[in-house]
């Protein structure tokens, strides 16, 4: 374990660093940089006094001694902590705990279909407050509890599909039955894989008996060239909120089509109403076109470099990928106030 004393003077913000991380500067540095940590915490320091705060450090191969100190940082005074847990992102749930335990408000926001989503956050720990299919649906994965939902008005769903028609596409349609995540017809236009991993939560039917006789939250087409997707958002005009992103699992693109004025930024509006947090001072990073909603609501608005043009286009401020450290970078707004309001903080 190593640590760096305390640097400059104000709200102390505690920086913790998981394993291997120490091997920074040297380990392949053509994907993870030069700098290794010692000079990661010379900046932070010089950037804490020029921001009025103050920084302490460390870094431990070891989950214990980052569990030990998120759960000690409350008790003495720390006004914030940033936390790259390495490889214990994917498989610590002790560190996630932590973060609960600290008193942390944890959301997560996705694109992700509601299993998909489940098996993903699951995987990595994280089981509690989720929205998923960009803001359609707001639900705690821990018990189930929905605190946000919204399904296409009566006669919209019908039109985005003939939208899809017009496209020549046949999309998928994500409905809420017991065991079934998505809808697709005889011939679905999304990527075979797509199909072949949703598979045990994908039914067959009738899409326009389903569009008319039950509530809808999605349709999508997923994986495949952005020439046949781009003319959707157009033809779906105001019975939807449409977005096509770069697909990063199957390539091409993805288009995703969700109820009118819905997006992660709605949810988020909810998941704030419910637990009584101030959305006036929210600070969001995103990177692709369904982000641009949320980007737009917030407080402060982070882009991360590699985004897409209209997502850097919209951003405050533009920060490194996170393989660069660029998780760092967000302390250089925390803090800060907005155009035309009070200081954002990290939450």
């Amino acid at each position: 374990m190593k640590t760096w004393p305390v640097a400059g003077q104000g709200p102390l913000v505690l920086v913790l660093h998981g394993p291997n991380l120490s091997s920074l500067g040297r380990r392949d540095p053509g994907h993870y940089g030069t700098l290794d940590l010692d000079q990661i915490m010379d900046r932070l320091a010089k950037l804490a006094g020029e921001l009025g705060l103050a920084v302490e450090g460390l870094q431990s191969d070891h989950e214990g001694d980052l569990v030990e100190a998120l759960l000690a940082a409350a008790g003495r005074g720390v006004a914030a902590a940033v936390c790259n847990p390495g490889a214990l992102a994917h498989t610590s749930y002790a560190v996630r705990d932590a973060v609960e335990a600290a008193g942390i408000p944890v959301l997560v926001a996705t694109g992700r279909r509601l299993r998909m989503a489940c098996a993903v956050l699951e995987a990595a720990g994280l089981t509690g407050p989720a929205v998923v299919l960009d803001g359609a649906i707001g639900l705690d994965l821990r018990d189930g509890r929905v605190f946000h939902q919204v399904a296409f008005p009566p006669g919209a769903a019908r039109q985005v599909l003939e939208a899809f028609a017009a496209a020549g596409l046949s999309p998928c349609v994500y409905v809420d039955r017991p065991d079934v995540d998505l809808v697709v017809g005889d011939h679905p236009s999304t990527h075979p894989g797509h199909l072949a991993r949703a598979r045990p939560w994908v039914a067959t039917d009738d899409l326009a008996r389903v569009v008319e006789t039950e509530p809808v939250y999605a349709f999508a087409v997923v994986g495949r060239p952005g020439t046949l997707l781009e003319p959707v958002p157009g033809l779906v005009g105001h019975a939807g909120s449409a977005s096509v992103v770069h697909d990063l699992i199957y390539g091409g693109h993805t288009v995703q089509v969700r109820p009118p004025r819905v997006s992660k930024w709605s949810g988020v509006l909810a998941f704030c109403a419910e637990q009584g947090l101030d959305p006036g001072r929210i600070l969001a990073v995103g990177d692709g076109a369904n982000d641009l909603e949320l980007l737009e609501g917030a407080a402060i608005a982070c882009a991360v470099a590699t985004a897409t043009p209209a997502v850097l286009a919209r951003a405050d401020h533009v920060i490194g990928p996170p393989a660069s450290g660029g998780w760092a970078d967000v302390l250089q707004v925390v803090g800060r106030p907005p155009p035309d309001g009070a200081p954002v903080s990290g939450r």
